[in-house]
């Protein structure tokens, strides 16, 4: 009986709520009742099956009378739950009389389940109700209770001897693995090993001619990046995928030799971890910090380099827009008569033209008188101070840039990388220049052979040649402004 009512429960109380809104406003009778469109829409439909349209009509007929005829008029959809209340509930309690079900009857019916309802929503869901009350009392009556104690009180008393064969176990581990742990974790005496890797280390690198050995597994750059850029060090973000797989992960690598010119988000390379298999990597983030003192020094001349070329390509582009432009406009205008006004601006446009060369006249002359007085003072000079006031420029201009790097070199350290992967690490645990350039090594040749082209010494042979030509030509020149 409890079953019939809640499955039919909500849909009375909605047509109990229909029938009393028509009672206060008629008007509301009709639309409550649905306009006889929806019929047009669903008349097609085959009704031998189950329909939502029909289930979301009223359970019977919205009048102003809040009374639910008993016999006819039940929305088909809902008929075999209304024939199941009626059965159980409705026709035991004799609400028959006058052949409908009034609002206050049904309000009667719910309150005599009400005790039962809160019974039944008391009632903890469990495994056992599955069992069923035959299989449930079959359970209590056999002896499965006394046997299972038994085996319980069997594993207590075995608990002994077991928490024996534990101890056994940790101290098998701790002969073999603790000494490990200390190396690695303690002294970092794995770490700073020539001959071994440490085992946080989870593989190596191979990029831009480069081979990283420093290379730790991370599970979200930006969350990792924000730790371990308190360890001062130029760090790597890549992600590495095959094409046999659909994994991918991510590693850190620190670049801790060489030069950061060609370290850019997007560029590949290959990763090969701890058992040997290789993976495609491409940078996707970066920690950008000085690598060594070689490119801090030339850092300045990089940097106004590029700025150079960045204002001439500018100024090149502009150029070359505006050039089009008045082409444009003047095969345009070549079919046109001259207009007054046009041949003023035309005169206009000439006077700017001058103007801009006469400015770059002036600009011109101001770059000459300037360069004529730095003659003039290296002019001054002997010939021995002169190496020395080049030097003291050119230390000026590049010993801001070393003195930072060589600041945030002696300051690098492992301990961030490893705490933001999730390490415990106290200890600074310092990367100094020898052990980064270990742990960052230039590609070189094998054992007994040769390049033909070795570009290496090339471009050193070719830096001193050029130095050599730097220092002739000022010492010419310094010599031709003493004569």
């Amino acid at each position: 009986a409890y079953e019939s009512l809640c499955n039919i429960e909500r849909k009375l109380d909605d047509f109990f709520a229909r029938c009393q809104l028509a009672a206060f406003d008629s008007r509301a009778e009709e639309p409550l009742n649905h306009d006889v469109t929806l019929y047009n829409q669903i008349a097609g439909d085959d009704f031998s099956a189950h329909s939502d349209e029909v289930a979301k009509l009223p359970l019977a007929r919205i009048t102003t009378q809040p009374e639910l005829p008993l016999t006819v008029g039940i929305n088909p959809e809902w008929q075999l739950r209304f024939d199941a209340l009626y059965k159980n509930i409705i026709q035991p309690l004799k609400f028959t009389d006058s052949g409908t079900l009034s609002i206050s009857e049904w309000q009667e019916i719910k309150t005599r389940f009400k005790s039962y309802r809160t019974w039944r929503n008391a009632k903890p869901e469990t495994g056992v109700e599955k069992l069923g009350i035959g299989r449930a009392r079959d359970l209590l009556q056999s002896d499965l209770q006394g046997r299972l104690a038994a085996l319980l009180d069997e594993d207590l008393a075995l608990a002994p001897k077991m928490k024996s064969v534990d101890a056994v176990e940790k101290l098998a581990r701790y002969n073999r693995d603790l000494i490990r742990l200390l190396n690695n974790f303690v002294n970092f005496n794995d770490f700073y090993a020539d001959d071994r890797s440490a085992i946080f280390q989870a593989g190596t690198l191979y990029l831009d001619g480069r081979e990283c050995r420093l290379c730790l597994r991370v599970s979200d750059p930006a969350r990792h990046a924000a730790l371990a850029t308190l360890s001062r060090a130029f760090v790597a973000y890549c992600q590495c995928k095959r094409k046999d797989t659909s994994g991918k992960f991510y590693i850190a690598a620190v670049f801790s030799a060489g030069d950061s010119a060609n370290l850019i988000v997007g560029r590949n390379g290959i990763f090969r971890d701890g058992s040997g298999k290789l993976w495609d990597t491409t940078i996707v983030r970066l920690i950008e910090n000085p690598i060594s003192i070689r490119e801090a020094f030339l850092m300045p001349y990089v940097r106004v380099g590029r700025f150079i070329s960045t204002q001439l390509e500018k100024w090149a582009v502009t150029r070359d827009k505006a050039i089009q432009k008045q082409l444009e406009s003047g095969v345009q205008n070549s079919t046109k008569p001259p207009h007054p006004s046009k041949t003023s601006a035309g005169l206009a446009g000439t006077g700017s033209i001058a103007g801009m060369i006469a400015a770059g006249g002036i600009a011109l002359g101001a770059v000459g008188a300037g360069l004529a007085s730095l003659f003039d003072t290296l002019k001054a000079l002997q010939w021995w101070e002169l190496p020395i006031v080049l030097s003291a420029v050119v230390l000026m201009i590049s010993f801001p840039s070393m003195l930072i790097a060589w600041l945030k070199i002696r300051q690098r350290t492992l301990a961030p990388l490893l705490d933001a992967s999730g390490w415990a690490v106290n200890g600074r645990t310092l990367i100094n220049g020898k052990r980064g350039r270990l742990l960052t090594k230039r590609a070189t040749l094998p054992l007994e052979a040769t390049c033909l082209f070795d570009h290496e010494s090339k471009v050193r042979y070719e830096f001193w040649i050029a130095l050599g030509v730097a220092i002739a030509a000022a010492a010419i020149g310094w010599l031709l402004f003493r004569l």
